[in-house]
Order: C-alpha cells, then sequence, then structure tokens
C-alpha cells in the first residue's frame, strides 16, 4: 500500500463529513443522529458502548504505545510522531470547524455519557485516535487475526456509541474514522 492511499482516506473522510456545512448533510446528518441516538436497544447494548468508550480515550493510546514500546520497541519512535501529527489535525481542524455537540443544539438527545465532552464535535476524537489504532496495527505490526477481529470489533463499538452516547453526530464520527484509518495505514507504509 501507498502512504499517498492513506493520506487520501484521510482528506476524503475529512471533506465528505464536511457536508454537515450544507442545509441538506445538515438534515441528513441530524436524522440519522436521532435515528441512532433514540432507538429503542436492549439496556446492556448501551452499558456496553459505555464500557467501550475508553479505548477511543487519549488513555488508552497511551497504553498501546506502552506496549509497542515493549514489544517492538523500533516502532515506538515513528509511532509516537505520527500519534502526535494525528492529534494536532484532529485538534486543529476542531478548533477551525468549532462544531457544537448534539446536546448543545438538540433537546431531544439522549445523553448517555458522563461526563460531557467540553470540545468542539468536529471530527470526533475517539473515533480519529480507535481506527489510527487499528490501522497501525492491523497494516503496521501485523497481529494475529482474532487479536485484528477484536481491534476491528472494538473500533465499530467506539465509533457507534460515538452517535449512540449521544457526544457526537455520525458526520463527525465519518470523518474521525477516515482521519484514523488512513493516517493509521500511512504510518504503516514507512515500517514495513
Amino acid at each position: 500500500m501507498s502512504p499517498v492511499f492513506g493520506v487520501a482516506i484521510a482528506v476524503v473522510a475529512v471533506l465528505t463529513g464536511l457536508a454537515w456545512q450544507f442545509e441538506w448533510g445538515r438534515l441528513k446528518d441530524l436524522a440519522c443522529f436521532h435515528e441512532v441516538n433514540q432507538m429503542k436497544l436492549w439496556v446492556g447494548v448501551d452499558k456496553f458502548l459505555i464500557f467501550a468508550r475508553p479505548f477511543g480515550s487519549n488513555w488508552f493510546l497511551i497504553l498501546i504505545l506502552t506496549l509497542v514500546f515493549i514489544w517492538r520497541m523500533e516502532l515506538v519512535v515513528s509511532l509516537t510522531i505520527a500519534v502526535l501529527i494525528t492529534a494536532v489535525i484532529e485538534r486543529a481542524t476542531k478548533m477551525i470547524m468549532k462544531r457544537p455537540r448534539p446536546f448543545e443544539d438538540h433537546d431531544r438527545t439522549l445523553v448517555r455519557q458522563i461526563p460531557l465532552p467540553r470540545d468542539p464535535s468536529f471530527p470526533s476524537g475517539d473515533a480519529t485516535r480507535i481506527w489510527f489504532i487499528f490501522a497501525a496495527i492491523l497494516f503496521g505490526i501485523h497481529p494475529s487475526p482474532i487479536w485484528s477481529v477484536l481491534l476491528g470489533l472494538c473500533a465499530v463499538a467506539v465509533s457507534f456509541g460515538r452517535v449512540r452516547l449521544g457526544v457526537h453526530y455520525p458526520l463527525d464520527v465519518w470523518a474521525g474514522t477516515g482521519l484514523g484509518f488512513g493516517l493509521g495505514i500511512t504510518w504503516s507504509c514507512f515500517v514495513l
């Protein structure tokens, strides 16, 4: 795979995620958000999504970097640099776009996450981090199939949970997913 491919995934995801800037995109994004946020699900699903939420956190990312340091020390410097670049891009995009969170804009939002995030909504940082981790490990470290599947399921749960828990719109998650996945692929191209 080419690093250009990874960068292209990241750029296309963020640009298409900006559809919320247009009336038609905002309406579709809001309708999808309410559908996921308010659908009737078994209470265990919400509890599982609350449990899975920390896998998109900075603490989980630090844990992964520590494990990589222990397991494959030669990768930790380049991986840390890639993580920092990804974080700067995600944070800068949030500060430029300043999209309010769903619970700040819509009274009908069912918030299932405590504490509430205070930063802007676009793109989802949790989705960015977990999909970066997934792509970097999948393509750069090549874990066993069972670990790949578990990490992939974890990434899906975190991403779905961002909308279900009421803290992100679907396009926020879409952009964060593509940004993290694309930059994770990009990093893996340089370690092969």
